[in-house]
Parts: C-alpha cells; structure tokens; sequence
C-alpha cells in the first residue's frame, strides 16, 4: 500500500530531524501491545492513532489529516524524549514540568511551528 511507505517515510524524517530513539517511532498497523502508541491505516486508507495494552484499546482516535496523525505522533515522542532529558538535568530546586514542556517545546518546534503553537496552548491550559 502506497500510503503505509509515505507515511512510515514522513515518520522517520522527523524523527531524523530531532535525533528520535528508533524504539519511540510507532509501528503502523501493528500493535506491540505495551501502551504505545501506533498508527492503523485501514483499507480505505483512513488513519487511525491507537494505544492498545495487554489486548485492551485504550485509544482510538480517527485523524481526517495526516498533518494531525504526525502532531500526535510526536506530541508523544517528544514528551518522552524530554522527559528523559529532565531527568538527565535534573534542577532539584524547580518543578520538573517547566524543564520537560521547554524542551518538548523546544524539539517540536525543530519539526513544525504550527505543532509547537500546539503543545504550548495545551501545556498552558491542561497543567
């Protein structure tokens, strides 16, 4: 299927850009059945985020967009890649959040303005 290699092309693109570990890049239409995050892409071609664990779907969300599909891809990643990055700087005296959403901030902004707007307006409005 066409689609399935431009999209898994477009994934390790951006996770090239921002140095991504390979095991944060999702799978596509193959759970690993852990609570991370893949892509289902079905016949018609529509895209699907899913987070499934033990055999149980705990998300499922229809993306119209692929531009959609990619922000919540790397949403994901880049928290966990900045999570990681707080607990390697870790500053004892300062809420380990503040650390984690700059970074995060900081490497979805290296993939796409508009992603890193984003993440700003929910960090901002959800912390």
């Amino acid at each position: 299927m066409p689609l399935i290699k431009e999209i898994q092309e477009k994934l390790l693109f951006y996770a090239k850009k921002i140095n991504a570990p390979k095991s944060l890049i999702p799978l596509i239409n193959e759970t690993n059945d852990l609570a991370y995050p893949y892509i289902e892409i079905d016949d018609s071609g529509l895209l699907y985020f899913v987070i499934r664990e033990r055999g149980v779907e705990y998300e499922r969300r229809l993306v119209a967009r692929e531009e959609d599909l990619f922000y919540l891809i790397f949403s994901k990643i880049t928290f966990s890649m900045a999570s990681q990055f707080e607990l390697e700087n870790r500053i004892e005296s300062q809420d380990s959040r503040k650390l984690i959403f700059e970074k995060q901030i900081e490497l979805l902004k290296t993939l796409d303005e508009e992603w890193a707007k984003r993440e700003n307006w929910y960090n901002r409005n959800n912390v």
